[in-house]
């Protein structure tokens, strides 16, 4: 029936295809359309169906004594915390990363009242090598902080409080530390996404589940939907996160080129 229905829209739509005069009604169709995707819908963790994702993560590892978690762009340490309160605190080995010095701060006192032996909190970010990396930022304690000058005048953001950081890769942090296996790497590094990933190259296949946002950011990382896809696609199927669950992609289109915030979710295919 629901197929039937868009055929007759389809026929309906045809003849205004492509001509000036219906320009903006289509325009509007698409916006509402992309929204209804959830494309676009993922900055407010508590919104964006990121925390459904992890409702869905405690059920897969309900018989795991312990879970393994890295959190790479922890910033103040919002999403963190929903982390702990979901899965409990007790059950989650948590090593969450945030490379800006002032944020680090807020990041602990948000997590003190978690501390224990199994929160790791670390003052630098990943990348993929080691280094010192400039941030920049639109103000303090900014959830967009980046290693990349972002150019957002058309919001009236300008990107000039900067401060250098300290970046290892993943594969040599895990080395370094004796982890062998991770159950869920979290990214959300303003569009150094990629670069994280590009230094996990070891770790990738013992990696259970991976979330990445892509959106404004890999406008100013220059860096593609396609370019994360070919990255992992051999390992792990891929999946838009809705706002009540996720949704498998079949292949790659470049109509996945989107840059407004949205999150995804990798699962490994040995899983």
């Amino acid at each position: 029936m629901l197929g039937l229905i868009f055929k007759l829209i389809d026929k309906f739509l045809v003849p205004y295809v492509g001509k000036k005069e219906k320009y903006y009604a289509f325009r509007r169709l698409y916006e509402l359309s992309i929204r209804g995707m959830n494309i676009g819908g993922g900055s407010d963790v508590h919104d964006s169906g990121e925390f459904a994702v992890l409702q869905l993560l405690k059920q897969k590892f309900e018989s795991k004594e312990k879970v393994v978690v890295f959190d790479v762009g922890a910033n103040v340490g919002n999403y963190a915390k929903g982390i702990l309160d979901i899965f409990g605190s007790s059950k989650v080995d948590l090593h969450s990363f945030e490379p800006s010095p002032k944020t680090f701060v807020k990041l602990e006192e948000t997590l003190e009242p978690y501390r224990g032996s199994n929160i790791h909190l670390h003052n630098f970010g990943l990348s993929n090598t080691a280094c010192e990396i400039e941030l920049f930022q639109d103000a303090e304690l900014s959830g967009m902080t980046s290693v990349y000058k972002r150019r957002m005048d058309h919001f009236g953001k300008d990107f000039n409080i900067a401060e250098m950081a300290s970046f290892s890769a993943l594969d040599e942090f895990c080395v370094d530390n004796g982890i062998e296996a991770i159950d869920f790497l979290k990214l959300d590094v303003e569009g150094h996404e990629l670069k994280v990933l590009e230094g996990a190259s070891n770790m990738l296949p013992k990696v259970k589940y991976i979330q990445f946002e892509f959106g404004g950011c890999n406008i100013d990382s220059r860096t593609f939907f396609q370019d994360f896809y070919y990255l992992l696609n051999s390992q792990f199927d891929i999946y838009l996160i809705l706002k009540d669950g996720i949704q498998k992609l079949d292949g790659y289109k470049e109509t996945y080129e989107l840059f407004i915030t949205t999150n995804f979710l990798c699962i490994n295919k040995s899983l």
